[in-house]
């Protein structure tokens, strides 16, 4: 089993987006784990649109927000409980084996 860490609530048509995608990954790779990071009043419901990735998922719930004009280095230090921040301490600290960060490429 792979846990893998998802910042949902980051990029363009967020949190839709990301949910649909990990949608597709999981029927491909059925072993998958999730660890969720967002707003959980906006990210359940289309969780639940999808009855069989729900079961691998977990959210972990943030309603830090940060805005798209804000440089990627500075949210990482002033917006500590961001889904962004979440998501890298996550695999940072060996609680999952990877990440999906799909609003900041400027910080990679």
């Amino acid at each position: 089993m792979t846990l893998l860490a998802i910042d949902v609530m980051g990029g363009d048509d967020a949190p839709l987006v990301c949910i649909e995608g990990m949608a597709i990954f999981y029927k491909n790779f059925p072993d998958a784990r999730f660890l969720i990071f967002g707003d959980e009043k906006i990210v359940v419901p289309l969780l639940r649109q999808h009855k069989n990735l729900e079961i691998a998922c977990e959210i972990i719930h943030t309603d830090e927000l940060i805005s798209s004009t804000t440089k990627p280095s500075t949210a990482l230090r002033q917006f500590p409980k961001s889904s962004m921040r979440m998501t890298l301490e996550a695999v940072a600290n060996k609680v999952a084996q990877g990440l999906f960060l799909p609003a900041i490429q400027g910080l990679i």
